[in-house]
């Protein structure tokens, strides 16, 4: 052992000075940062990374597993990374390696890594079949007070004589059937059932509502529907649905028939290319023509009513694309009212009911989305075809005209009670079609941004819209009766993680009746700050309107409104528990004014509001109790101003299965312009939980103004499953 020793020292005294083994030196010019020693990698391929500490001589190479792993080393400044493909599962060892002038190998410092492709993923479980639902039942009862004012409803089934006297003379009177009482009168009640059913990609879902307040002198107020759906690739409705066509066209009137849809679906995540759906049936029922008593004690009205025809609906959706990224869509929708002859007809005319009516509308809609979708740019026009009687058959010009309605009346009866007929029927010119179409159009387009800065969040939408004087949807009735054209700009800004919100929005819009044109313009304001953990907030918004008359002002009117409001809340900690306090102030401003030149013309005082909203509520610690307490004040400028106090109080049992929430109200009401007169109410409700899914609510409402008291009842049971 000592001339082992011996010689060991000898031979390291024999090195030249500085000179170390070149494995040693090699191992200190490099070293692997990934994968570091130890690593697991489930994955063949892998990238490696290494730093090294000084020049890596040239003709380096990687060796693995003591073979040279023929992958292409890239140096950039002091580190190297190469890659590998291809791994075997098990341990490897990796080094760098290169030969000196003299041929011999060196390698540096080793790192050991294991590879463990992960196993094939299990097959997937056969589908099972989900189900859910819910059952809805709701109750209320109301005293006469609170009563619907509507008595009793009978069908018109004839005209009768009434025999001439010397004070009279024979006319025609309308005659009644059997006058029926409302069930909903005094009692409210409703049955709401909902299904729904998963298996693998197939969805089916059943709703149904009944309610008293189904009536054959209104429309429909039970709903039933059904539906079935195959993944996002197609899908069919039948019952009570609601269409989503086209904003300016069909979007979301109820429909009582069929709806039916496809799409192309490609890709793991679903892109569309395209759809197609269809939808068919009723808008609106036919009512026949009633008399309705209406009143309270011995102040009895009976009042003679038209009926409605049915309105039947057909429309079709054809797109390209649907993502964020691209959508083009056209869409074709036709209205038309049925007249049948019987009695009820004729009593409708009586009445002058309105006549049957036919519309035609076609629309074409785009969006295209940039940066993610955070750049949005869209566009929605639409062009129709309305006549208000369709019984009179297609307009037949004496004189050649290039437009001829007969060729047409098996699409649209276009005739003089057409809206924009007088552009396309002309005495022997040509139709006015330019002219026909902006008054018979209505189209929006814009664009929007969503952007994400490093301040804060930017929120942009510049739009403009223009509604034609001739332009109607059936399906949208909504929209007619304000034709113009204007501007929208709306911005929102968000800062601090979106607890300060900023927000405003300007709009200017011209509105033309004939000879007669508007300039509406209003503006809006908003901000809103909230502190961390959702403390305190606080908020103020503001807006103002102004309405003029443009051209001959001496004709029609001017108004203007303003409104303003400011509140906050906010939670503190305070004694054994948490207070939470809320307040609001808000105040309007209205002014109109009729441009007319005569002095007779009544002048309208401007009238101001103000109201004020404050509350309380206080948390235990260790309690479910809270308290609160509220007040209410408004003045209308006319009459003496109004206080309401408020007290009450939340309380949870049984661990939270018993929940008690009741009030009381004291305050004051309007007797007349001069005098308030005492108002008391008060509500309670209980709601009892059965099971997790299981609930049933009770409640109660009274309130009293002078003689008069209001009694409501009711009942909710809720059951999900």
């Amino acid at each position: 052992m000592r001339f082992l020793l011996a010689f060991f020292l000898a031979a390291w005294a024999a090195l030249p000075a500085g000179a170390v083994p070149a494995d040693t030196a090699s191992r200190g010019r490099f070293a692997f940062l990934l994968p570091a020693e130890g690593d697991v990698l489930y994955e063949r391929d892998v990238k490696v990374v290494g730093q090294l500490a000084g020049p890596l001589p040239e003709g380096a190479f990687a060796e693995l597993d003591g073979f040279a792993a023929g992958a292409s080393l890239a140096i950039e400044k002091d580190i190297v990374t190469f890659s590998l493909s291809g791994l075997e599962e098990g341990v490897h060892v990796l080094r760098l390696a290169y030969r000196d002038a003299r041929g011999k190998k060196h390698v540096t410092v080793a790192v050991r890594f294991f590879v463990r492709l992960p196993e094939p993923p299990p097959a997937p479980p056969p589908p099972k079949l989900k189900q859910f639902g819910r059952v809805t039942l709701r109750t209320e009862w109301k005293n006469d007070e609170a009563a619907s004012r509507v008595l009793t409803q009978a069908e018109l089934v004839g005209l009768g004589e009434v025999p001439e006297t010397d004070s009279t003379w024979a006319y025609d009177t309308l005659v009644a059937g059997r006058a029926a009482p409302l069930p909903s009168r005094n009692l409210d009640a409703s049955a709401e059932v909902s299904y729904g059913a998963r298996y693998g990609r197939w969805e089916a879902d059943a709703k149904g509502l009944v309610s008293t307040g189904e009536n054959r002198f209104r429309q429909p107020v039970n709903r039933l529907s059904a539906s079935v759906a195959y993944g996002p690739w197609a899908y069919a409705r039948a019952g009570d649905v609601y269409p989503d066509y086209h904003p300016l066209i069909f979007n979301g009137t109820r429909l009582r028939g069929a709806e039916a849809g496809a799409a192309v679906v490609r890709g793991e995540e679903p892109v569309r290319w395209g759809s197609l759906k269809a939808a068919t049936g009723e808008t609106q029922r036919r009512v026949p023509a009633y008399v309705v008593r209406s009143g309270q004690g011995a102040a009895i009205d009976t009042a003679y009513l038209p009926g409605t025809r049915a309105q039947r609906v057909h429309a079709v959706r054809l797109a390209a694309g649907g993502g964020e990224a691209f959508e083009f869509g056209a869409t074709l929708m036709k209205a038309v009212e049925i007249r049948e002859d019987s009695l009820s007809e004729s009593l409708n005319d009586y009445l002058y009911g309105a006549p049957p009516s036919e519309n035609l509308v076609g629309g074409l809609d785009a969006r295209a989305g940039f940066w993610d979708g955070r750049l949005q740019a869209y566009g929605q026009a639409a062009l129709s075809l309305y006549t208000r009687d369709r019984t009179l058959g297609p307009f037949s010009p004496d004189t050649a005209s290039a437009f001829r309605p007969g060729r047409y009346r098996r699409v649209l009866i276009v005739n003089p009670t057409t809206q924009g007929w007088e552009y396309l029927v002309t005495d022997g010119g040509e139709p006015d079609y330019a002219g026909f179409a902006d008054a018979a159009s209505a189209y929006v387009a814009g664009a929007s941004a969503s952007l994400p800065l490093g301040w804060g969040v930017w929120e942009t939408d510049l739009s403009y819209k223009h509604l034609g004087s001739a332009y109607r949807s059936e399906t949208n009735p909504f929209l007619g009766g304000n034709p113009g054209d204007g501007w929208v700009l709306q911005q929102r800004l968000g800062f601090m993680e979106n607890r300060l919100r900023l927000g405003a929005e300007a709009s200017t819009f011209l509105q033309s009746f004939a000879e007669y044109r508007q300039r509406e313009r209003g503006g809006k304001a908003e901000a809103r700050f909230t502190t961390e953990e959702e403390a305190s907030s606080v908020w103020l918004s503001g807006s103002v309107s102004r309405l003029v008359p443009e051209g001959d002002v001496s004709q029609g009117y001017s108004q203007d409104f303003d409104e303003f409001n400011v509140g906050g809340s906010h939670r503190a900690v305070a004694g054994p528990g948490t207070a939470n306090l809320y307040g609001q102030y808000g105040f309007t401003r209205a002014g109109f004014r009729l441009h007319d030149p005569d002095p007779a013309t009544p002048r309208y005082p401007v009238s101001f509001t103000h109201a004020l909203n404050s509350s309380v509520l206080y948390k235990f610690r260790d309690s479910e109790f809270m308290p609160k307490a509220s007040h209410a004040w408004s003045d209308n400028g006319v009459q003496k101003p109004v206080h309401t106090f408020g007290v009450g109080f939340q309380n949870t049992w049984l661990d939270r299965k018993l929940k008690l929430d009741a009030n009381v109200l004291a305050g004051e009401y309007a007797r007349s312009e001069t005098r308030n007169g005492p108002a008391f109410a008060q509500n309670a409700a209980l709601t009892v939980r059965f099971e997790e899914r299981q609930s049933l609510r009770l409640s109660e409402k009274s309130s009293h103004r002078g003689e008069r008291v209001s009694v409501i009842a009711g009942a909710h049971y809720e059951r999900s499953f």
